[in-house]
Protein backbone atom coordinates (compact mmCIF):
# COMPACT_ATOMS: atom_id res chain seq x y z
CA UNK A 1 0.00 0.00 0.00
CA UNK A 2 1.53 3.19 -1.13
CA UNK A 3 1.75 5.67 2.58
CA UNK A 4 0.88 8.64 0.35
CA UNK A 5 -2.80 7.67 -0.63
CA UNK A 6 -3.84 4.91 2.18
CA UNK A 7 -7.00 4.16 0.28
CA UNK A 8 -7.64 4.40 -3.12
CA UNK A 9 -11.62 4.95 -3.01
CA UNK A 10 -12.74 6.74 -5.77
CA UNK A 11 -13.63 10.27 -4.88
CA UNK A 12 -17.49 11.65 -6.26
CA UNK A 13 -17.93 15.49 -7.01
CA UNK A 14 -21.47 17.14 -6.71
CA UNK A 15 -21.89 18.98 -9.96
CA UNK A 16 -21.54 22.24 -7.55
CA UNK A 17 -18.78 21.56 -6.87
CA UNK A 18 -17.37 20.85 -10.50
CA UNK A 19 -18.90 24.51 -11.80
CA UNK A 20 -17.06 25.95 -9.01
CA UNK A 21 -13.50 24.29 -10.05
CA UNK A 22 -14.31 25.55 -13.84
CA UNK A 23 -15.09 29.05 -12.62
CA UNK A 24 -11.86 29.31 -11.03
CA UNK A 25 -10.50 27.65 -14.12
CA UNK A 26 -12.39 30.17 -16.23
CA UNK A 27 -10.92 32.86 -14.44
CA UNK A 28 -7.52 32.03 -15.04
CA UNK A 29 -6.40 30.00 -11.73
CA UNK A 30 -3.88 27.02 -12.51
CA UNK A 31 -5.22 23.81 -13.46
CA UNK A 32 -1.82 22.32 -11.81
CA UNK A 33 -2.03 24.44 -8.96
CA UNK A 34 -5.69 24.19 -8.21
CA UNK A 35 -5.20 20.46 -8.88
CA UNK A 36 -2.64 21.08 -5.84
CA UNK A 37 -4.52 22.45 -3.69
CA UNK A 38 -7.74 20.12 -3.59
CA UNK A 39 -5.91 17.10 -4.33
CA UNK A 40 -7.36 16.18 -7.16
CA UNK A 41 -6.01 14.64 -10.46
CA UNK A 42 -4.92 17.81 -12.94
CA UNK A 43 -6.62 16.03 -15.72
CA UNK A 44 -9.66 14.98 -13.89
CA UNK A 45 -10.27 19.03 -13.33
CA UNK A 46 -9.12 19.52 -17.65
CA UNK A 47 -12.60 17.28 -18.43
CA UNK A 48 -14.71 18.85 -16.31
CA UNK A 49 -13.66 22.24 -18.16
CA UNK A 50 -13.56 20.61 -21.39
CA UNK A 51 -16.84 18.45 -20.79
CA UNK A 52 -18.45 22.17 -19.58
CA UNK A 53 -17.29 23.92 -22.29
CA UNK A 54 -18.88 20.69 -24.82
CA UNK A 55 -22.31 20.34 -22.44
CA UNK A 56 -22.74 23.33 -20.23
CA UNK A 57 -23.90 22.71 -16.20
CA UNK A 58 -25.21 18.85 -17.97
CA UNK A 59 -21.96 18.19 -18.58
CA UNK A 60 -20.64 18.12 -15.13
CA UNK A 61 -23.75 16.00 -13.72
CA UNK A 62 -23.03 12.09 -13.29
CA UNK A 63 -25.54 9.95 -15.43
CA UNK A 64 -26.63 7.74 -13.74
CA UNK A 65 -26.72 4.23 -14.58
CA UNK A 66 -24.88 4.43 -17.38
CA UNK A 67 -22.63 1.25 -16.73
CA UNK A 68 -24.08 -0.82 -19.54
CA UNK A 69 -23.99 0.77 -23.47
CA UNK A 70 -25.82 -1.35 -25.88
CA UNK A 71 -24.41 -2.27 -28.69
CA UNK A 72 -25.81 0.21 -30.68
CA UNK A 73 -25.31 2.81 -28.83
CA UNK A 74 -21.38 1.31 -29.33
CA UNK A 75 -21.42 1.29 -33.07
CA UNK A 76 -23.10 5.10 -32.95
CA UNK A 77 -19.89 5.97 -30.85
CA UNK A 78 -17.66 4.37 -32.84
CA UNK A 79 -19.00 5.76 -36.38
CA UNK A 80 -19.70 8.91 -34.79
CA UNK A 81 -15.75 8.94 -34.12
CA UNK A 82 -14.97 7.63 -37.17
CA UNK A 83 -17.13 10.07 -39.58
CA UNK A 84 -15.41 12.93 -37.51
CA UNK A 85 -11.89 12.03 -37.19
CA UNK A 86 -12.34 12.65 -33.57
CA UNK A 87 -9.64 10.82 -30.67
CA UNK A 88 -11.19 8.99 -28.29
CA UNK A 89 -11.14 11.65 -25.56
CA UNK A 90 -12.99 14.05 -27.28
CA UNK A 91 -15.12 11.10 -28.46
CA UNK A 92 -16.46 10.25 -24.75
CA UNK A 93 -16.89 14.07 -23.96
CA UNK A 94 -19.04 14.40 -26.64
CA UNK A 95 -21.05 11.36 -25.65
CA UNK A 96 -20.74 11.92 -21.95
CA UNK A 97 -18.74 8.42 -21.80
CA UNK A 98 -17.14 8.75 -18.23
CA UNK A 99 -13.93 6.27 -19.29
CA UNK A 100 -12.30 7.35 -22.78
CA UNK A 101 -10.51 4.17 -22.60
CA UNK A 102 -14.11 1.92 -23.40
CA UNK A 103 -13.67 2.88 -26.80
CA UNK A 104 -10.57 1.57 -27.59
CA UNK A 105 -11.99 -1.76 -26.15
CA UNK A 106 -14.95 -1.08 -28.15
CA UNK A 107 -12.96 -0.30 -31.59
CA UNK A 108 -10.97 -3.98 -30.95
CA UNK A 109 -13.85 -5.52 -30.31
CA UNK A 110 -15.40 -4.81 -33.59
CA UNK A 111 -12.28 -5.42 -35.26
CA UNK A 112 -11.90 -8.59 -33.95
CA UNK A 113 -15.18 -10.00 -34.26
CA UNK A 114 -17.72 -7.26 -36.22
CA UNK A 115 -20.81 -6.93 -34.49
CA UNK A 116 -20.83 -8.80 -32.45
CA UNK A 117 -18.08 -7.79 -30.13
CA UNK A 118 -19.71 -5.04 -29.39
CA UNK A 119 -22.66 -6.93 -27.78
CA UNK A 120 -22.70 -7.25 -23.85
CA UNK A 121 -21.47 -10.89 -22.62
CA UNK A 122 -22.11 -12.50 -19.24
CA UNK A 123 -24.94 -13.76 -17.24
CA UNK A 124 -26.64 -10.35 -17.59
CA UNK A 125 -28.09 -11.22 -20.98
CA UNK A 126 -31.58 -11.46 -21.63
CA UNK A 127 -33.41 -14.79 -22.47
CA UNK A 128 -31.20 -16.63 -24.92
CA UNK A 129 -31.70 -15.70 -28.83
CA UNK A 130 -31.48 -18.29 -31.97
CA UNK A 131 -30.33 -15.46 -33.52
CA UNK A 132 -27.05 -13.94 -32.76
CA UNK A 133 -25.72 -11.08 -33.57
CA UNK A 134 -26.91 -11.51 -37.67
CA UNK A 135 -26.34 -15.01 -37.97
CA UNK A 136 -28.96 -17.93 -36.55
CA UNK A 137 -28.00 -20.91 -35.24
CA UNK A 138 -31.54 -22.58 -36.59
CA UNK A 139 -32.85 -22.34 -40.35
CA UNK A 140 -34.57 -19.27 -41.43
CA UNK A 141 -37.85 -20.89 -42.10
CA UNK A 142 -37.90 -22.01 -38.49
CA UNK A 143 -37.45 -18.88 -36.93
CA UNK A 144 -40.08 -16.31 -35.45
CA UNK A 145 -41.58 -12.93 -36.78
CA UNK A 146 -39.32 -11.58 -33.54
CA UNK A 147 -36.80 -13.41 -34.15
CA UNK A 148 -35.84 -12.42 -37.83
CA UNK A 149 -36.67 -8.93 -37.08
CA UNK A 150 -33.74 -8.61 -34.59
CA UNK A 151 -31.53 -10.64 -37.46
CA UNK A 152 -32.55 -7.88 -39.64
CA UNK A 153 -31.75 -4.95 -37.21
CA UNK A 154 -28.29 -6.28 -36.56
CA UNK A 155 -27.51 -7.16 -40.15
CA UNK A 156 -28.97 -3.14 -40.61
CA UNK A 157 -26.38 -1.40 -38.42
CA UNK A 158 -23.52 -3.67 -39.31
CA UNK A 159 -24.00 -2.82 -42.78
CA UNK A 160 -24.18 0.93 -41.96
CA UNK A 161 -21.37 0.72 -39.90
CA UNK A 162 -18.94 -0.96 -42.44
CA UNK A 163 -20.80 1.93 -44.87
CA UNK A 164 -19.72 4.86 -42.68
CA UNK A 165 -16.00 3.18 -41.96
CA UNK A 166 -15.61 2.55 -45.45
CA UNK A 167 -16.70 6.34 -46.70
CA UNK A 168 -14.60 7.61 -43.86
CA UNK A 169 -11.47 5.64 -45.21
CA UNK A 170 -12.30 6.90 -48.24
CA UNK A 171 -12.49 9.98 -48.16
CA UNK A 172 -8.69 10.16 -45.94
CA UNK A 173 -6.89 8.34 -48.65
CA UNK A 174 -9.04 10.92 -51.39
CA UNK A 175 -7.38 13.56 -48.90
CA UNK A 176 -3.95 12.00 -48.80
CA UNK A 177 -4.12 11.74 -52.80
CA UNK A 178 -5.24 15.53 -53.15
CA UNK A 179 -2.15 16.65 -50.91
CA UNK A 180 0.51 14.08 -52.47
CA UNK A 181 -0.43 15.78 -55.92
CA UNK A 182 -0.27 19.10 -54.74
CA UNK A 183 3.16 18.28 -53.58
CA UNK A 184 4.22 16.70 -57.05
CA UNK A 185 2.77 19.04 -59.18
CA UNK A 186 3.16 22.45 -57.62
CA UNK A 187 6.48 24.51 -56.64
CA UNK A 188 6.75 25.01 -53.38
CA UNK A 189 6.04 28.39 -53.56
CA UNK A 190 2.57 28.51 -54.90
CA UNK A 191 1.50 26.24 -52.06
CA UNK A 192 -0.43 27.92 -49.63
CA UNK A 193 1.08 27.75 -45.78
CA UNK A 194 -1.25 28.97 -43.16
Amino acid sequence: MNPDHPSRTRRTFSAAFKRSIVNRLRQGESATALAEELGIHRSCLTRWRLLYVEHGDAGLSRVPGRGHYPARFKLAVLTWMHNHGASQAATARHFQIGNADLLRHWQAAYDRHGLSGLARRGHAMRKKSRVKQGKSSVPVEELTREELLEMNQWLEMELEYTKKYQAHKEELARQDRLEAFVENHLPKSDVFKP
